[in-house]
């Protein structure tokens, strides 16, 4: 059941990332009800386990999709959205199979973000000069803008891919 409720979730944010390069947040705030209703179910239905370990469970997923993607983020190597669709899957899977699902859709990610960039020829790695110069006056590195890194890559294939790998029986 969990790699089609997957599959629901993540089909209308892939067809937004590709069309627009964005995922509306709508569509991450039903991803995470989802996940949530589906876990609070699945919590008061099991005999053991019960509810507040399925929703700590749950809060842990969301964590470590999280947490793993937002440096990511603060490099500017991925998207915002990217970052909150992660997060609303590792939710879904719950803990163990995060990260499994955050890690495999990091590597995925990167042959991604290769293909990308023998594409077009921008890449992470024109960011390193500007994140390593050193500045005499201590301020922050000046990023280039946003549509010229690989956070213009529509992530959320690999995320879906990932996930569905992870969670499928």
């Amino acid at each position: 059941m969990l790699p089609l409720i997957l599959i629901l979730m993540l089909t209308p944010a892939i067809w937004s990332d590709i069309r627009a390069r964005r995922i509306p947040n709508a569509l991450i705030a039903t991803a995470l009800l989802t996940s949530l209703s589906v876990t609070v179910l699945r919590g008061v239905s099991a005999s053991e386990p019960g509810l507040a370990s399925a929703v700590g469970d749950w809060l842990a997923g969301l964590a470590i999709g999280l947490g793993l993607f937002m440096p990511l983020y603060a490099l500017r190597a991925m998207g915002a959205g990217d970052v909150k669709l992660m997060a609303a899957c590792g939710a879904c899977l719950g803990a163990p199979l995060a990260w499994q699902a955050t890690l495999l859709a990091l590597v995925l990610g990167g042959a991604l973000a290769l293909l990308y960039q023998a594409r077009s020829g921008s890449s992470f790695w024109q960011l390193w000069p500007a994140l390593h110069r050193r500045h005499p006056d201590h301020t922050p590195p000046v990023l280039p803008p946003l549509h010229r890194t690989v956070a213009r890559l529509p992530f959320s294939l690999p995320i879906l891919l990932a996930s569905l790998a992870t969670a499928w029986p």
